[in-house]
Order: structure tokens, then C-alpha cells, then sequence
């Protein structure tokens, strides 16, 4: 099992960064706004044969706690439009601070972690154009005048409940990153790695020997004596057979 403290750690570590990311939101809302905007504005401007999409942020004198941003939708074929209102904040920063909280602070080699971290980020941005699109399908198909889809009974329950578990259901802006996470970030044998670097061996004093520490080439940390791989970055440890 994985010793107590060096689980407390990586808990205490994942809720640090997880907290200073959220916390960074007020100095990093706007940049991020405009990124969003630009890039949904590029990828769903247009949307179907009849649909146009304009992600814009909210009026100041509409201001709200809950909602970022207007995405402004409109039927070429009749010329009207709506409004719905939605949280660029929960849309997209959250899954995506997610994921690069867990990747960070995973016990694994740091080119593992960097290379894991821009697949994590690339998956997330693919879920969170998921998100967007269910969206605006909903809207462009529910029976108001921009819309342009009709869906019989039971694809638009489909549509409804798959829109609701990963747009509305709040617990998917963490699940699904973190599904994401133990796909890019872990290998087959990397629990077992770090089960055998973490083991607690019999002392050496009981057998009258005092075996020295085993050096990580690579980072040069001291692990327990006859540890297959290193406690601190994974790499496997040179052995004695002799």
C-alpha cells in the first residue's frame, strides 16, 4: 500500500494547485473570455445550413454570478434570434484546470508528464467543443423561431439526456477530465511500479547486515534498499545480483 504521508501530499498538492487555479480565475477571466469567444466565434459561427452562433460577453448592466457570457443565435431563413446565457467558466476553465492539476502532480517521469499534459489539454478542449455543441443543438432544435432541426421523441430524449449529463450535470466538468487524466498519464505497470518502490522491506539489521540505499540515476534520490524502481520520478533502479 502507498505509505499514509506520501498520500496526504499528493492530496494536499492536487487541492493546492486545483485551489491557486481557481483563485486565478479573476486575473486570468478576461484572457480567457476572449480565447473562448474567438475560438468558438471561428468554429460555430456557423452552425448547420441555417444556423449563425456569436458568443458575446454579458451586458453590464446584466450582471450575474452564474453566467459569463450570451451566446447569440440565429436562423439565416427566418432572421430571428435568441439569446442564451452560459458560463464560460464552467463550459471550459474548469475541466481544463482539472486536468492540468491532476497531470502536474502525478508521481511520473516529467517527460511523461509534460507530453501527458498536452494530450490532456487537447482531450479536454475536444470534451468542452462537445459541450458547446449539444448546446446548440438543444437550442437550434427546441420550438422557438431559430430553429432548424426536428428530432422525433426519441432522439430528442437522447439529445436531452445526453446534454443534460454533460453540460448540466455540474460533476462532469470534473469526471470526464479525470477519465481523460488515467488515459494519458498512467501505463499498465505503473501501480505496480510504485507499489514495489513504496513496499517496506524487513530491516537489514534483523539478518546482522546493513544494506546501503539504492541511488536513483536520474534523480539521485535514496530509496529503500532492494527497491526495483525509484520512489521519487519511477525510473527503474540498477540491481546487484552479485
Amino acid at each position: 500500500m502507498f505509505p499514509l504521508k506520501r498520500m496526504l501530499l499528493l492530496c494536499f498538492l492536487l487541492l493546492l494547485t486545483f485551489g491557486v487555479l481557481m483563485a486565478a480565475w479573476p486575473l486570468l477571466s478576461n484572457a480567457y473570455t476572449a480565447v473562448f469567444h474567438a475560438g468558438g466565434n471561428l468554429v460555430f459561427g456557423s452552425f448547420g445550413s441555417e444556423g449563425q452562433v456569436r458568443f458575446e460577453r454579458m451586458p453590464a448592466d446584466k450582471p450575474s454570478s452564474r453566467t459569463d457570457t450570451q451566446m447569440v443565435l440565429r436562423n439565416r431563413t427566418t432572421r430571428f434570434e435568441s439569446v442564451h446565457n452560459t458560463s464560460v467558466r464552467y463550459l471550459g476553465y474548469v475541466p481544463t484546470i482539472v486536468i492540468i492539476t491532476l497531470v502536474l502532480n502525478t508521481p511520473i517521469p516529467w517527460r511523461r508528464r509534460w507530453l501527458a499534459l498536452l494530450l490532456g489539454f487537447l482531450l479536454v478542449q475536444g470534451f468542452v467543443a462537445i459541450r458547446i455543441v449539444l448546446l446548440l443543438l438543444h437550442h437550434f432544435s427546441a420550438d422557438n423561431e431559430v430553429a432548424q432541426y426536428s428530432f422525433n421523441l426519441f432522439w430528442k430524449g437522447v439529445l436531452t439526456q445526453t446534454c443534460g449529463a454533460l453540460v448540466g450535470a455540474p460533476p462532469s466538468a470534473y469526471v470526464v477530465p479525470i477519465l481523460i487524466w488515467i488515459a494519458v498519464a498512467f501505463r499498465r505497470g505503473d501501480l505496480v511500479q510504485w507499489m514495489n518502490s513504496t513496499s517496506k522491506l524487513a530491516p537489514a539489521e534483523a539478518f546482522g547486515t546493513e544494506e546501503p540505499p539504492c541511488i536513483c540515476y536520474h534523480c539521485r534520490h535514496e530509496n529503500e534498499p532492494g527497491a526495483t524502481f525509484c520512489a521519487r520520478c519511477g525510473s527503474k533502479l540498477p540491481r546487484d545480483d552479485a
